[in-house]
């Protein structure tokens, strides 16, 4: 340590020169990123001394072994678990599937089709049922069944995405949805864990939705009468407007 005088007041002499007093950040950007400043200055950019210099300089990180201040671990720590509700959070398997609802007292139909999705969310192996609204139908649309753990059968169990198949009869709270198809992250991993869907199959026709789409593509035409001279002369003849 350089030797001098002592800070006592008369013996202290500032620099008029020095306008700036800010202490250097210690951290530089570079691309968005911070990295330690090897740059050393003191308040206001000045340089330092080699004693200051030996305190900021930071260790080698690379040669440095934390073991010989901690002391060795006894295990290794266990690799990072990502647990199934993560795993499969926002993950649902899609099937479009029907069911037929009677219709009594109407002669041009005796059943309607009614489309659902059948939702499967693997997260927390709950099912629910959503039928697609479709405006002025008529019906109470949207969702049909609760989400939740549906029961199978009288045994305890409940669906589960192994008993789900394409052309598959699913009864739920004795209501029978029948799949179809199914979109194309269901059919991918179903197939990634060994599942071999059906091949998939066409909705059945709907008289009401096939009479109602005719009435749309074909509307009703009005034939105008056609004037002949001759049918005029034969019904009006010999009949006169008297007042």
């Amino acid at each position: 340590m350089a030797w001098g005088l002592p800070k006592l007041p008369g013996l202290t002499f500032s620099d008029p020169t020095k306008t700036q007093y800010h202490i250097r950040s210690s951290l530089r950007y570079y691309q968005g990123h911070r990295f330690p400043d090897t740059l050393i200055r003191g308040p206001g950019g000045t340089a330092t001394d080699v004693d200051s210099n030996a305190f900021a300089l930071p260790d080698d990180s690379v040669n440095y072994d934390p073991s010989l201040t901690y002391g060795r671990v006894k295990q290794p720590a266990l690799p990072a678990v990502v647990p199934h509700w993560v795993h499969y959070d926002k993950r649902c398997l899609n099937f479009t599937a029907f069911f037929k609802q009677p219709v009594y007292d109407n002669p041009d139909e005796s059943f309607r089709v009614r489309v659902v999705n059948i939702v499967y969310f693997l997260e927390d192996d709950t099912l629910t049922v959503m039928e697609p609204r479709v405006k002025n139908s008529g019906l109470w649309q949207g969702r049909m069944v609760k989400r939740g753990k549906i029961p199978k059968n009288d045994l305890g169990e409940y669906w589960h995405w192994k008993d789900l198949d394409v052309g598959k009869d699913i009864c739920i709270y004795g209501k029978v949805f029948h799949t179809v198809s199914c979109d194309l992250f269901t059919k991918e991993w179903l197939e990634s864990q060994g599942v071999e869907l059906s091949k998939e199959e066409d909705l059945p026709i709907d008289a009401y939705a096939e009479k109602e789409r005719w009435k749309a593509t074909h509307p009703p035409r009005r034939t105008k009468g056609h004037d002949d001279p001759l049918r005029r002369f034969l019904e009006y003849d010999g009949k006169v407007l008297a007042e």
